[in-house]
């Protein structure tokens, strides 16, 4: 299996959740993996695995979600998580790069289409936090010059995107739609990382 849930089976988690839980109103769209390797040795297996998950799986779940939505007739909010690889070129992980910024295209397009159905699509595009895909480069020389070159000198925590997910998630962003929003730390800023 590649690591992406199968249709059938993102189509269950979002029935079972809504069933279980009550309407569905919010949906954070959060799976995610990385697709390292230059572009001239990435595998076409790592390509569509990337791409399965980054992308597939934030489409169909988005559109699951959505469906259920519309059905309840409910103010419904769909939050994808991107990241600042959707805008910013992140050497070693052109595909990364390219599933990313096809979230965040993703995402502009859904909020389009669903508008009228008050239903707000928005991004989330966080920058390096310690995660289970990168924890084993920050210890390398490497990674350690990565952070020297971020204008803060340092990662960023989990919870320094709260903030940002609790006012996508709520009635502060009634008005917002299609938004593709950066939390980094400054990390794409021109000259960093």
């Amino acid at each position: 299996m590649d690591g992406a849930l199968p249709l059938s089976g993102q189509v269950a988690v979002v029935t079972g959740a809504s069933g279980g839980l009550g309407p569905l109103g919010i949906l954070v769209n959060n799976a995610g993996m990385g697709g390292e390797g230059m572009a001239l040795d990435v595998s076409i297996a790592d390509f569509d695995a990337t791409f399965a998950v980054n992308v597939r799986g934030t489409f169909f779940a988005a559109r699951e979600a959505a469906r259920r939505m519309m059905a309840q007739g409910i103010e419904g909010r769909i939050i994808n998580i991107a990241s600042i690889a959707s805008h910013t070129v992140l050497p070693g992980l052109s595909a990364y790069c390219g599933s990313k910024a096809a979230v965040a295209m993703l995402t502009r397009s859904m909020a389009r289409e669903w508008a009228r159905n008050r239903i707000a699509v928005n991004a989330l595009c966080p920058g390096y936090i310690e995660t289970a895909i990168n924890d084993t480069w920050w210890p390398t020389d490497g990674g350690q010059r990565q952070l020297k070159g971020f204008p803060r000198r340092r990662l960023m925590e989990a919870s320094d995107l709260d903030t940002a997910f609790m006012m996508l998630a709520g009635p502060a962003a009634s008005a917002m739609t299609g938004s593709v929003i950066t939390v980094d730390d400054g990390q794409s800023l021109p000259g960093g990382g």
